[in-house]
């Protein structure tokens, strides 16, 4: 009975410095800026109409998804997707945010094809009102390492994003449009 007293009053104690920490941390946290607002418009459910290519020139594969977001605090925004990929059930999760130290958009993706993480960043054009990231992850092989850049463009409360792939090293020419995703916001 001892034991699990002692247990308690350290467990309680330790809580107490955490909750103090945080409180102090946040306090002298900066605001969210700015550069947030550009995930904000993305909050809410959305519906998505998604062409896959699967290989230069083919006619693309047309499907259908659904996408949920929301605001984790004030600086990360939480990505759930559901749909359908080349024939398969397909989900993935992201998380994306503003680091203001390295002045970069930056995020995480993973999904239900593959055992790998997508660590992502990039930048926004204000005037164009286009995001493009990029991120270094293995190619369908599971092996071979590609770098994919998505680019998103926010016209009229909709947006597209268009994904491509690159063999790491390899020449721009060789750059395959992967697909192409457009996003209407549910009413």
């Amino acid at each position: 009975m001892r034991a699990c007293s002692a247990k308690s009053f350290l467990l309680s104690f330790t809580l107490l410095v955490v909750a103090c920490w945080c409180t102090e941390s946040k306090a002298q946290m900066a605001p969210p800026g700015p550069e947030m607002d550009v995930y904000k418009k993305d909050v809410g459910d959305w519906d998505c109409v998604i062409k896959v290519w699967s290989e230069p020139g083919a006619e693309p594969i047309i499907t259908k998804g659904t996408e949920s977001n929301r605001m984790f605090g004030d600086y990360w925004l939480i990505v759930e997707f559901k749909g359908d990929m080349f024939g398969n059930a397909f989900e993935g999760r992201g998380m994306y945010g503003y680091d203001t130290k390295k002045k970069k958009y930056v995020g995480t993706w993973i999904d239900s094809l593959g055992p790998f993480m997508m660590r992502t960043e990039g930048t926004y054009d204000k005037e164009s009102e286009t995001l493009t990231v990029s991120g270094d992850s293995p190619g369908p092989d599971g092996v071979t390492p590609f770098t994919y850049t998505m680019t998103t463009v926010y016209k009229g409360g909709k947006r597209i994003m268009t994904m491509h792939m690159l063999p790491k090293g390899a020449p721009e020419d060789q750059k395959m449009k992967l697909f192409e995703m457009s996003y209407t916001k549910k009413k």
